[in-house]
């Protein structure tokens, strides 16, 4: 069946909570902008990146609403989850829309699209799914197709993004093979250790604990990192 997502525009509720810690970042991220700049964008990376930003920005929907009925089924681990994915995509498509805009594109909106939404278990196989093709298929098909010549500063911002999706493999690869058959055993192991997650507001980057002393993956400082809050995305 189909459900409309709860979330009838993020850049509004979603987008606010965060633009506030991000404004601090801003002068730490100008140079990555400004070095996307250094060569005039060719019309296939303006392509690409509006298809990233859709991708990422119909992920975040369809993650938050499997945070719904994950909530609605008792799975709190398996819910909060989802919300640190959401959280992570949703800061990947603002990236590639701040991009967009300073090359004069359009930007992608999130529009109000509908989700494909079952019970807890297939969803969680089917995010699965979708974060390991990001992995092993979509970002390197990206890297593939834009150069660091024409635009070294996309390819910086995609790196960040396929990056933060391989931080989870290992999960993934669990989810994937032992959901379909234990689902309740593998939700009960996500329960141990989804108590916590902290994103990186610069780059995505999730994770159970903020680092010592700086992100792994933009390198930037770890007062980027931020607690993720369910009430922010679950009201």
């Amino acid at each position: 069946m189909q459900r409309r997502s709860p979330i009838e525009d993020p850049n509004r509720r979603i987008f606010l909570h965060t633009s506030a810690r991000l404004v601090m970042g801003i002068p730490l991220i100008f140079l990555d902008f400004r070095a996307a700049f250094a060569a005039r964008p060719s019309p296939e990376s303006v392509q690409i990146l509006q298809s990233a930003a859709r991708a990422e920005m119909k992920a975040y929907n369809r993650y938050v609403t499997f945070a719904r009925e994950a909530q609605t089924e008792g799975y709190k681990g398996v819910s909060y989850l989802f919300l640190a994915l959401a959280a992570s995509e949703l800061i990947h498509a603002q990236n590639y829309n701040r991009l967009l805009t300073k090359m004069g594109a359009d930007i992608v909106s999130s529009g109000n699209p509908s989700t494909e939404v079952s019970d807890t278990r297939n969803n969680l196989i089917a995010a699965a799914k979708a974060e390991l093709n990001s992995i092993k298929n979509f970002y390197p098909k990206i890297l593939g197709t834009i150069t660091d010549k024409a635009n070294p500063g996309a390819i910086k911002f995609v790196r960040y993004a396929w990056e933060s999706h391989k931080q989870h493999k290992e999960i993934i690869d669990k989810i994937i093979k032992y959901a379909p058959d234990f689902f309740e055993t593998v939700a009960r192991k996500i329960d141990e250790k989804s108590d916590v997650f902290y994103v990186c507001e610069i780059c995505g980057s999730t994770r159970n604990e903020v680092p010592d002393e700086e992100c792994p993956i933009c390198k930037y400082p770890v007062r980027h990192y931020e607690k993720i809050d369910p009430s922010v995305f679950l009201g």
